[in-house]
């Protein structure tokens, strides 16, 4: 009886005020699907508020338990502005925080599952490059029962998938740098590595997959790089881009959102525009 009340809800919450609102369905990746069963959360965008801009935006599990709350300065894609909350599909927040222009910006709190405050990160409230956990500062991390671990810079570090169902990296901090044994999985290649640190640098380096293990020098992630940089991607989009002649004479202008992954042989795959 219980989920025939949860499937109801969600399907009053998809059609209750369906000329004032839009949905979408989307992967924990950001991905949009075209149907609801394809989608790991459903997002209800509806009309602001009286005497606000900003749309509400309302995520929920599958289930049709809530998933986030929180505003957007637009419809579609949403630009998250102002205070948000997240929940555990038990009901508990996960994790509290503060939007300027779609980026995080200020004091965030991320919970365990049992409701224990688990980090407190601190985002610049200006954005000053798109390496958000290089600008992110960790203030401090605590374990399911509310004891510091680590705190500014000092301590041990350990970092869960959002699920809490692994730890994704782990290890000893001194003076900001990384010291000693690390360890941990990748959440998305589901690489384990083994990493030895000292005064920062890092000193050896194995990693495992599909029982497969090899070492690596220098770093454990090498970010994809177009050839020659930022400034030469950016030269040979300006030379590939194409003003559409009606648009250009109307001095119709907007914005085109193209995003892609870069795949480990570097090829792309998933482009969408």
């Amino acid at each position: 009886m219980k989920f025939i009340l949860t499937a109801l809800f969600l399907s009053f919450a998809l059609h209750c005020f369906a000329q004032n609102q839009d949905v979408y369905f989307y992967k924990k990746n950001g991905d949009t699907v075209s149907t609801k069963d394809s989608a790991d959360f459903i997002r209800i965008v509806r009309e602001p508020d009286a005497g606000s801009e900003l749309y509400n935006v309302l995520d929920y599990y599958p289930s049709g338990k809530r998933k986030l709350v929180g505003k957007s300065s637009s419809i579609y894609p949403q630009r998250f502005e102002g205070p948000c909350m997240e929940y555990f599909e038990t009901g508990k927040r996960s994790l509290v925080y503060n939007n300027t222009k779609g980026w995080k910006a200020g004091d965030c709190y991320r919970y365990y599952p049992n409701g224990v405050l688990y980090m407190h990160i601190e985002y610049p409230t200006e954005q000053f490059s798109y390496n958000l956990l290089k600008d992110a500062y960790i203030k401090q991390i605590y374990d399911s029962t509310g004891v510091v671990k680590f705190t500014d810079g000092n301590g041990y570090y350990t970092l869960y998938n959002d699920a809490f169902t692994e730890i994704n990296d782990e290890g000893a901090f001194k003076n900001s740098k990384r010291e000693g044994s690390w360890k941990g999985i990748d959440e998305y290649t589901k690489v384990a590595f083994k990493e030895e640190y000292k005064n920062g640098e890092l000193i050896s380096a194995m990693a495992t997959k599909n029982g497969k293990t090899c070492t690596y020098p220098g770093k454990r992630e090498v970010p994809p790089e177009y050839p020659g940089g930022g400034a030469a991607f950016l030269k040979y989009l300006s030379r590939h881009f194409k003003y559409p002649a009606e648009e250009r004479n109307k001095k119709i202008q907007g914005k085109v959102i193209l995003t892609f992954y870069v795949e480990e042989d570097g090829k792309l795959s998933d482009i969408c525009l």
